[in-house]
């Protein structure tokens, strides 16, 4: 991407951060230990520092050349980013019927394949394994409940 696009981009990470932060500050509080919005608020925390970086580093290096940002978009990059998008609005809708380790290895396996990767044995492998693991991070190391699904 472009240094403009690329400051655009942690602009709107640092706004959806705010928003989700706002959001997961409705979450009912506990009487005692972290309660339900404690791990959203984290991860808006997060997004919202690495989305300022990403801004402010784009930022600065439009600034010391600014001719380099006269790259225009091609059609396969709005191609890729649509279908991105496209994915994950899929990745969505299909999570409750499907349950999270089907419609995660799906994502995981589309996303690859619009990245760019063709050795389909190991997209497949890193598919599965990475939607285990964290199924298995979620439900049994944070006791966060993920959908099963109608399926498995």
């Amino acid at each position: 991407m472009t240094n403009r696009a690329d400051c655009y981009t942690g602009c709107g990470l640092v706004a959806l951060a705010v928003l989700g932060y706002m959001s997961a500050s409705r979450f009912p509080e506990p009487s005692a230990g972290l309660g339900a919005g404690g791990f959203p608020q984290f991860v808006t925390i997060c997004l919202g520092v690495l989305g300022a970086i990403q801004a402010v580093k784009s930022y600065m290096a439009l600034r010391k050349n600014p001719d380099q940002d006269k790259a225009v978009l091609k059609a396969a990059d709005l191609f890729g980013a649509g279908s991105l998008l496209l994915s994950f609005g899929v990745y969505v809708w299909l999570v409750q019927p499907l349950g999270y380790i089907i419609s995660t290895t799906l994502f995981f396996f589309l996303f690859m394949l619009i990245y760019g990767e063709r050795k389909w044995f190991r997209m497949v492998i890193i598919s599965v394994v990475f939607s285990i693991v964290t199924y298995y991070l979620f439900v049994k190391v944070f006791y966060v409940m993920l959908p099963k699904g109608r399926i498995f």
